[in-house]
């Protein structure tokens, strides 16, 4: 909190076993998916929060206090998207509209690689980042601008 990042250097997986769910944590898949992520001063405040609340080391806890599965926020999330009456794409879809977003909004190719801890900006501009209709015709549009004024 005191930095202003989170940290990502272990992932967390739960597998079923035995009517239990256990809890397996290990390093991710890549050495560029260990990185930090800067937060907004918006964001430091409502974690702030929430972490005061909390009574172990994670900021979101669930039933006796204990790490989330990822499943509930995969579940918190359908149910938002039902309620707002939106079309359901998946939890992952997330990572896309990010991506998506950052690029519309000018931050580069690299920066929006390191933040999703890809490897190279290859990776996320060929899985990751989808162009629609309203950018391409800002492409044309500033292409187009820019070239009548050097012609007249």
């Amino acid at each position: 909190m005191k930095n202003k990042l989170i940290y990502i250097d272990k992932t967390v997986g739960f597998i079923s076993q035995k009517h239990k769910t256990l809890v397996i944590e290990s390093l991710p898949k890549t050495q560029s998916s260990i990185r930090e992520i800067p937060i907004s001063k918006q964001l430091t405040l409502i974690l702030r929060e929430l972490k005061e609340k909390s009574t172990n080391e994670y900021v979101f806890v669930g039933n006796k206090n204990k790490q989330l599965n990822i499943r509930a926020y995969q579940k918190s999330f359908e149910n938002l998207l039902k309620k707002l009456n939106i079309k359901h794409y998946g939890f992952h879809s997330l990572r896309h509209t990010f991506a998506t977003r950052l690029l519309e909004n000018g931050i580069d190719i690299k920066t929006i690689s390191e933040l999703l801890g890809h490897s190279s900006p290859t990776i996320t501009l060929n899985r990751y980042v989808h162009t629609n209709l309203q950018s391409k015709r800002k492409a044309i549009e500033i292409f187009t601008k820019k070239a009548v004024n050097k012609t007249v």
